[in-house]
C-alpha cells in the first residue's frame, strides 16, 4: 500500500502544484535525494540544494517552495521565500518526523508532538495554539489556514475562516486518524474509514470560479466508507480505498477537456 501511495503521489504531484495556475516542475525522490523535473527557469531557486540531494525521507511542495525532511530529522527548505516560508526556524531544524507545506507557509512536526509553523501569517495561520504543545500527531497546511490532528484524535484548525474551513464539525472532534487541507477546505478521515469535509464547496458554502461549481467538500457516497488515506488539492479532494481504488471529487474546468490527468492504472498495489 505504501508503494501504491508513492507512485500515486509521483504521478499526481502536478495536480497539487496546479494550484498556482503555472506549470511548476514536479518532484520525485531518487536514492534518497530530491529531483525536480521540468522547467526550473520559472523559479531557479527550486533547484535542490546539495543538502537535499541525498538522505531525504520526505518532501512537501508549496506553490514555489519545497520543504524536505532528512533521515536524521533535520529540515531544509528552498524556493520562493517572500513570506519566509523557505526560511526554516531554529525549532524546526532538528528532531522532526514529518513536514507539510501550503502555498505560503510551512509546517514541521517534531518527535515530541510539537508543531512548528512559519511563513505567511496575516490570518494567524502560523500561530500554533499553545494548548497543542506536545499533543500533535499530524499537520496540514491550506492556503491561509492550518490543520492539526491531536494525539487523542481531535482536529483543530486555525487561520482564515472565509469559507468556514476552520469550523470543525462535531464528527471531527474525536476518532480521527488523518487530515488534509485544500486551499479553502479541510478533510478528516475517521477510524471507521469515512471522509468528513468542510469549508469551500459544501452545500452551505458554495461558490463558483470561472463558471464552474465547486463541490470539493461534498463527500460522495464512495468516500463515506472503506477509505484508508486522504489528500486535497486546491479545489479537489481524493480518497484511497482499501481495495486500491481512488475516489476524486471537486472542481473541474471542463468535463470535455479536464485539466486533471486520468487516474493512473497502477494495478492491485
Amino acid at each position: 500500500m505504501n508503494q501504491y501511495l508513492k507512485q500515486l503521489a509521483a504521478q499526481w504531484i502536478w495536480t497539487a502544484l496546479f494550484l498556482s495556475f503555472v506549470p511548476w516542475p514536479s518532484m520525485a525522490g531518487s536514492a534518497g535525494g530530491v529531483v525536480v523535473n521540468g522547467d526550473t527557469n520559472l523559479n531557479p531557486e527550486l533547484s535542490p540544494p546539495i543538502a537535499a540531494q541525498q538522505g531525504v525521507a520526505e518532501i512537501a511542495a508549496g506553490v514555489g517552495h519545497i520543504v524536505a525532511l532528512k533521515t536524521d530529522g533535520t529540515v531544509i527548505a528552498w524556493g520562493y521565500n517572500a513570506n519566509g516560508q523557505a526560511t526554516v526556524p531554529d525549532p524546526a531544524r532538528t528532531g522532526v518526523k514529518s513536514v507539510a507545506a501550503g502555498p505560503g507557509h510551512s509546517l514541521a512536526l517534531k518527535t515530541d508532538g510539537t508543531l512548528v509553523a512559519w511563513g505567511r501569517d496575516e490570518f494567524g495561520q502560523t500561530d500554533v495554539p499553545e494548548s497543542l504543545k506536545n499533543k500533535v500527531q499530524a499537520g496540514a497546511a491550506g492556503y491561509l489556514h492550518t490543520v492539526a490532528l491531536t494525539t487523542n484524535g481531535m482536529v483543530v484548525v486555525w487561520g482564515d475562516n472565509s469559507s468556514r474551513q476552520t469550523e470543525v464539525p462535531e464528527t471531527a472532534l474525536n476518532g480521527i486518524t488523518a487530515i488534509a487541507a485544500g486551499w479553502f477546505h479541510t478533510l478528516a478521515l475517521t477510524r471507521e474509514g469515512e471522509v468528513i469535509a468542510w469549508g469551500a464547496g459544501t452545500n452551505e458554502v458554495a461558490y463558483s470560479i470561472g463558471g464552474r461549481d465547486e463541490s470539493q467538500s461534498v463527500v460522495p457516497l464512495a468516500a463515506r466508507s472503506g477509505v484508508v488515506a486522504i489528500a486535497a488539492g486546491r479545489d479537489h479532494s481524493l480518497a484511497l480505498k482499501t481495495n486500491g481504488s481512488v475516489v476524486v471529487w471537486g472542481a473541474r474546468f471542463s468535463r470535455a477537456n479536464p485539466p486533471y490527468p486520468p487516474i493512473p492504472d497502477l494495478g492491485n498495489r
